[in-house]
């Protein structure tokens, strides 16, 4: 065969593929009404105004990917600024027992504090952002599927929204980073009826997340991963253990991950962990049981993993809780100062044990540093793009 005939064979070969590929993208377009609608269902009618909603008006294009992370300057609410300008006064500098005087759930005790009556009524507003969570509900189990089909990433991430800033409208708490709203950063890092009682210890609805801004990060083929650093399932007594509990409230939302990797230093025996994994999970659920290691170039360190695995297009969820101070606090710096880390990560769980009155008898010898300290840290990884939240 001659060069030009060989050339020409070529051109058609690319020719036809690309005409197919265009057929293809074309039924997919046209695909989209009967594969995707999108029904919001809720017992509030107020959690969402629109109760059903089309997404058959978008438009497909692979080469569109969604904004990545603005340079937004992180802006804390009023009370989580308060607690870090008066942190001497409030009693949040002690870093040892024999400094530790002050309950820090003063800010919700004290009627003299200037965020006293702000924090009332957020108390009201969680409880009713709590309703509206479990009010939702939707039909599209993975948000990037209708993505692929050409659904408008608009109009499917508004079908998220809780409408955040009309719950917290009284009391203007929410923080706001590139990641969008969160709860306040304060005392006494976990829910705020902990301080008028001792039973909502592990309760983990004062986690806000705006789960429209989040959406807004997916691509069609971002892929989703939950890295579990502390996964032991047997350690809580209650029937959903808090990462199942998460991890459930992610796949309310349409967030489902291709990948939970769960590490865990203490010996089980495989048979039982799978046992108290969800089915709807034993497809994506990773049992290492192993522990992990803070040694930037460790085998063992998760983060090593996200640089050799995924990129900023993914989508990315850390827990960690492996009550070991000198192993979690070198992997939270490296999140907070390592840039390379800090562009994959979206959300970050860690439940930080410093000293704090209301939780010695909970933390005991684990506690290092100051409350304080640990606003730092945490207000530190949200200005670098990470949602970070305390975790029980």
């Amino acid at each position: 065969m001659s060069k030009a005939a060989k050339y020409a064979l070529i051109v058609c070969i690319i020719a036809c593929a690309m005409l197919l590929l265009e057929k293809q993208l074309s039924l997919q377009r046209s695909l989209v009404t009967l594969l995707w609608p999108i029904t919001i269902t809720s017992h509030d009618a107020s959690a969402a105004p629109k109760t059903q909603q089309s997404l058959s008006s978008g438009t497909y294009n692979l080469l569109v990917e969604p904004p990545l992370r603005l340079n937004v300057t992180y802006t804390p609410s009023s009370s989580e600024a308060y607690v870090n300008d008066h942190a001497g006064e409030l009693g949040l500098l002690a870093d040892n027992l024999a400094n530790l005087t002050m309950a820090s759930c003063r800010i919700f005790t004290d009627a003299e504090l200037p965020v006293y009556n702000n924090l009332q009524a957020y108390r009201t507003e969680l409880a009713d952002y709590t309703r509206r969570v479990d009010a939702f509900s939707t039909n599209v189990k993975d948000l990037r599927r209708p993505l692929q089909a050409g659904a408008n990433r608009n109009d499917l991430c508004a079908t998220l929204d809780l409408n955040l800033t009309d719950i917290f409208k009284e009391s203007n708490q929410l923080s706001h980073g590139s990641f969008g709203y969160a709860e306040p950063l304060i005392p006494p890092l976990r829910h705020p009826e902990f301080c008028f009682d001792r039973q909502q210890l592990m309760t983990m609805t004062y986690m806000v997340h705006d789960w429209t801004t989040m959406c807004h990060r997916l691509t069609p083929f971002s892929r989703t991963v939950f890295i579990d650093m502390g996964a032991s399932l047997a350690f809580h007594s209650s029937k959903v253990t808090p990462a199942i509990y998460i991890l459930d409230i992610y796949k309310k939302f349409g967030f489902k991950f291709d990948h939970v990797y769960a590490f865990e230093i203490t010996p089980q025996a495989p048979a039982k962990v799978f046992e108290m994994v969800p089915s709807t999970l034993l497809s994506q659920y990773h049992w290492l049981n192993v522990g992990v290691e803070s040694d930037p170039q460790g085998k063992m360190n998760p983060l090593r993993m996200l640089l050799e695995e995924f990129t900023e297009d993914d989508f990315v969820v850390i827990k960690l809780d492996i009550d070991t101070s000198w192993i979690e606090l070198p992997l939270a710096y490296q999140l907070l100062n390592d840039e390379r880390y800090n562009k994959l990560v979206d959300q970050l769980y860690f439940e930080h044990h410093v000293f704090q009155k209301e939780l010695v008898s909970d933390w005991k010898t684990t506690m290092r540093g100051s409350i304080k300290s640990s606003f730092d840290l945490f207000g530190g990884l949200r200005r670098k793009g990470i949602a970070a939240h305390y975790w029980v």
